[in-house]
């Protein structure tokens, strides 16, 4: 993860939707409506040690926290999280524009864009070259 990346956190137990923000309350980056499951924009990592690390993201200044700090462990997680990032290609001369801001997280990402890769893979399907060295 990079400061500044989004991050998707879903499967959590707590918390009943949280609007997440950027700077301020008029930036929105998600709207949650399940626990504390949203997308969120990195603001900070830390390490305290071990196989731990804290992600402090922005939430809604109305948001009600109460309840929210709770530490789960491999066996036993409060939720999960996902974040990954586009990179290794060249824009086109005129490249195209998917606007994602103000959508709501519910149960995943179903209602965001989809980006496929083309061009390559098994059947110019876009996966993986079966050498990525």
């Amino acid at each position: 993860m990079i400061v500044g990346y989004p991050i998707f956190i879903y499967d959590t137990s707590v918390g009943s939707g949280v609007t997440s923000i950027d700077s301020s309350d008029s930036n929105t980056v998600g709207l949650g409506t399940t626990h504390i499951d949203n997308i969120y924009l990195v603001h900070s990592i830390s390490y305290p040690g071990g196989t731990s690390a804290e992600i402090v993201a922005n939430v809604h200044s109305a948001t009600n926290t109460t309840g929210l700090s709770t530490s789960g462990s491999a066996t036993n997680p409060v939720g999960r999280f996902s974040w990954g990032r586009l990179s290794g290609f060249t824009r086109s001369s005129s490249p195209i524009s998917i606007g994602v801001t103000g959508l709501v997280v519910d149960a995943g990402l179903t209602t965001f864009p989809t980006i496929q890769r083309r061009g390559y893979g098994l059947r110019d399907t876009g996966s993986l070259r079966k050498d990525l060295g």
